[in-house]
């Protein structure tokens, strides 16, 4: 069974983002900020908003499970 890909707001960073943004966009997709922070956000929740932030987001977190964290 694989693990389920998270989004975590370090990702927000890497993309260049601050957390005022996460909160925006979590608000206007209908997510819970709290649990991003807290728990992160299952990649494919994310992407099923269909907001393309929402997806760079989660493809951020997919390129780092699979390549490891940025240096």
């Amino acid at each position: 069974m694989d693990p389920v890909i998270r989004a975590w707001p370090k990702h927000i960073h890497e993309l260049g983002q601050c957390m005022r943004t996460a909160r925006v966009i979590a608000a206007e997709l209908g997510l819970d900020y709290n649990r991003f922070v807290f728990e992160g956000i299952p990649v494919d929740e994310l992407r099923a908003t269909g907001n393309a932030f929402a997806i760079a987001l989660a493809e951020r977190a997919e390129q780092e499970a699979i390549n490891g964290p940025e240096q």
